[in-house]
């Protein structure tokens, strides 16, 4: 059961950090675009990240949450002196999955709300740039620091 769970772990991390740091990239590249601001493209991209991070992004993040709190518990280690990687992995490892689901979420949420209204009232593009902005930021600090608890688990084992 432990190497299952340990499969899905390392899978729903790689579609997390993988997915964020591939639209990151998309975003933050067609932010610098500044003849794309507002068009019918960069709307229908908008719109498609939006729905990668729900259906794609956040689930791959909730599955990590997930398998590592069985993991944790399969190896019989609740509540028990664990060694530091673990405590690492579980508490700050944990706390930034949560955050990440639920900011980008928020996000999302805003995002979805501005394309409606620029749509239906050519409402003008700045106050999703705002947002984009803030959105791609998150991305970017998630992928750190998800890295950064990659580094320290990794360090166990040299």
């Amino acid at each position: 059961m432990y190497n299952w769970l340990f499969f899905l772990h390392i899978t729903g991390l790689v579609v997390w950090i993988g997915s964020l740091t591939v639209l990151f990239v998309l975003l933050a590249t067609m932010s610098k675009k500044t003849n794309l601001i507002g068009s019918v493209t960069e709307f229908a991209l908008i719109d498609s990240t939006v729905k990668i991070v729900r259906w794609l992004t956040n689930p791959g993040a909730l599955v990590v949450l997930l398998t590592g709190i069985f993991m944790i518990m399969e190896m019989g280690l609740m509540g028990q002196d664990k060694p530091f990687w673990l405590r690492f992995m579980e508490e700050t490892g944990g706390l930034i999955i949560i955050l990440s689901i639920v900011l980008l979420a928020i996000q999302n949420r805003r995002i979805r709300k501005y394309l409606i209204e620029m749509k239906r009232d050519h409402a003008p593009f700045e106050k999703v740039r705002r947002i984009l902005s803030q959105y791609v930021a998150m991305m970017a600090g998630s992928v750190v620091l998800a890295l950064v608890v990659v580094y320290v688990v990794s360090m166990k084992y040299a």
